[in-house]
């Protein structure tokens, strides 16, 4: 009798083995989850600051268009009196901060706009598609090197460069203001 009941207690517990085994699937759950749970954290991150700049280029862009509206006056003075409203005068862009954003190490600011007046340039050159080279003007040809004083059709970049949470990060917004 002294034996079967060794026999049985030797066999009803576990083992140092299954022990271990058990642990290490523990420990590896817990790593998993804890890894994930860093991950999901990056990605809320990173989703945010792709939407802050997606709503400073937005905001920027609806601010410049409405601009463009606003100033439906005699051609000779629209596209100028659209920069400058934007820009220093008797410039074609400007930086500018977007908070919650980081500038790229050796960068001052974030953002930028710029106005293209050049109806020569081509899409390749600005590396976006605005459907350039383009009769900015009106007068029939893409042969202006600067057309701010005749323009009708202002195109524009928006572009914004920041240190994200996975590395640098860009984000390009062209768009066409249009004088009425």
């Amino acid at each position: 009798m002294a034996g079967r009941n060794h026999r049985r207690r030797r066999g009803s517990g576990f083992t140092l083995f299954e022990i271990a085994i058990t642990i290490a699937i523990l420990i590896l759950a817990v790593a998993s989850t804890s890894a994930a749970t860093i991950s999901l954290s990056a990605l809320r991150r990173e989703n945010r600051e792709s939407a802050v700049a997606q709503d400073a280029a937005r905001v920027l862009a609806d601010r410049v268009l409405a601009l463009g509206r606003g100033r439906s006056g005699p051609t000779g003075g629209w596209a100028r009196d659209v920069t400058d409203l934007v820009c220093t005068p008797n410039s074609l862009g400007v930086a500018f901060d977007v908070p919650g954003l980081e500038p790229l190490e050796g960068m001052a600011h974030v953002g930028s706009i710029t106005f293209i007046v050049d109806e020569t340039r081509t899409d390749l050159e600005l590396g976006v598609p605005l459907g350039m080279p383009r009769d900015l003007d009106g007068d029939g040809f893409t042969d202006g090197t600067n057309v701010l004083s005749t323009a009708r059709l202002l195109p524009a970049i928006i572009e914004l460069r920041w240190q994200g949470v996975r590395g640098e990060q860009r984000l390009v917004h062209p768009f066409l203001v249009v004088g009425y």
